[in-house]
């Protein structure tokens, strides 16, 4: 911003400078040139205007003079409405695109210029009176919360240089050597090159344990307009799930034609989890009782993220439970009770499901119940009539020709029926 003090009041100056078209000339500089001009003035504090010191619009002013065009003055805010040289164009709300200068209406206002979504150059940002790289996290783009309010940009109409008719780029798949890594251990991480034949700019690498909220890594892994480079390898020092983002971004259109993908990986002293076993306190129940149900808790020494666990009554096709029984990532809690409303047969499935790579890490097991509506406490209430409804049940779901059933009771009184061998069974 530009400003200046008369009789101790503050005001601003608003000159602008008046030139014809004629005067404008459009850019023959590539957003590449323009980005490496603006790097090598980091550091340098550049007053084009020989007042007031260095200010952020002093920046702007060297920077129109190296695209080749004529300055214009006035403060940040002035970049909103002052005139623009030929072919360029202002653009309110914008999405910014390599080399745009940004511009902020706020009080006096403030303008930058943009490389990416979270690096872009200032002068006299947070009263600094030189030329800076300013970076922010990937979740802070920093055209929206340098300054605010965000106002749009002023775009050059930039040469496409050596781009010609190229085609796009393709989407990167993710690899790495292992989904689980210990602590310190490193991640050797690559991806499929984009094809040469577009106008590929860039790689950009983003690495976060979401777990701590840390970022591991942001920024180009390799060299700009080579996409042959297309690994990176990294030590990761913190436990928890990490996501890998990489992103081929073109040379124009960046937001719209730009490539994304993503991976997951986990990070701990982790092993692989145990399957479960499930326990039931009975394995036939009447109609309204209450089901016990227990597994074998899986090793807290992995990366156990959840139970899930699976109740369905096979005869009617009624799913009686799905869910996540406990506590996330809480192996201990193992057991579930149920109250079961219908006569059937039961299937009941557990599983433990990892924090990565669910389907092919996943552990499951599997326990059959019955449930009867009719009431059996020992073996002396089964009468005769009861043991040839039974039978009939067998004859069709068997396909016996015959059957025999008998009864017993134990001494403590427990029912026992038995089912004698059969010529022509297809099953018991």
């Amino acid at each position: 911003m530009k400003k200046m003090w008369k009789g101790g009041v503050l005001f601003v100056l608003c000159v602008l400078c008046l030139y014809t078209a004629n005067e404008a000339k459009a850019t023959s500089k590539t957003s590449d040139e323009a980005i490496n001009w603006v790097k090598s003035q980091v550091g340098n504090s550049i007053d084009a205007d020989g007042a007031y010191g260095a200010q952020c619009v002093d920046l702007i002013r060297a920077y129109y003079n190296f695209l080749g065009v004529a300055q214009v003055r006035g403060n940040g805010c002035d970049y909103a409405t002052n005139q623009l040289p030929s072919g360029w164009t202002r653009i309110k709300g914008a999405q910014p695109q390599k080399g745009d200068i940004l511009v902020y209406t706020g009080g006096y206002g403030h303008v930058a210029i943009y490389e990416s979504d979270y690096v872009t150059y200032h002068q006299n940002y947070n009263g600094k009176k030189k030329v800076t790289r300013e970076a922010f996290a990937d979740n802070s783009p920093a055209y929206i919360t340098n300054y605010t309010p965000y106002w749009g940009v002023v775009r050059p109409n930039f040469s496409s240089g050596n781009i010609g008719a190229y085609g796009e780029m393709i989407t990167p798949t993710i690899h790495t050597d292992k989904e689980v890594y210990n602590v310190g251990e490193t991640a050797n991480i690559s991806w499929a090159a984009t094809s040469p034949n577009s106008d590929f700019y860039q790689y950009w690498l983003i690495i976060v344990n979401e777990t701590t909220k840390q970022q591991i890594f942001g920024g180009d892994p390799g060299v700009a307009r080579n996409p042959a480079i297309n690994s990176k390898s990294l030590v990761l020092p913190s436990a928890g799930r990490y996501y890998i983002k990489i992103y081929s971004v073109p040379f124009n259109n960046k937001e719209s034609r730009q490539k994304l993908a993503t991976k997951y990986i986990s990070v701990g002293a982790y092993g692989e989890m145990t399957t479960p076993t499930i326990q039931t306190d009975k394995e036939i129940y009447n109609v309204g009782e209450n089901v016990k149900i227990s597994w074998k808790a899986t090793s807290a020494n992995s990366d156990f993220y959840q139970y899930w666990l699976v109740i369905v009554n096979e005869t009617t096709k009624q799913k009686v439970y799905g869910g996540d029984p406990g506590v996330a990532q809480n192996p201990s809690v193992n057991q579930k009770t149920v109250t079961l409303s219908s006569a059937g047969r039961y299937y009941i499935k557990i599983y433990s499901v990892p924090f990565y790579g669910k389907e092919s890490r996943q552990k499951m097991a599997t326990k059959h119940i019955e449930v009867s509506n009719k009431t059996y406490t020992s073996a002396n209430n089964v009468t005769e009539s009861k043991l040839d409804t039974v039978k009939e049940q067998v004859y069709r779901k068997t396909g016996m020709t015959q059957a025999e059933i008998k009864k017993s009771s134990s001494k403590k009184g427990c029912l026992k029926l038995f089912l004698g061998k059969v010529t022509g069974a297809k099953g018991y």
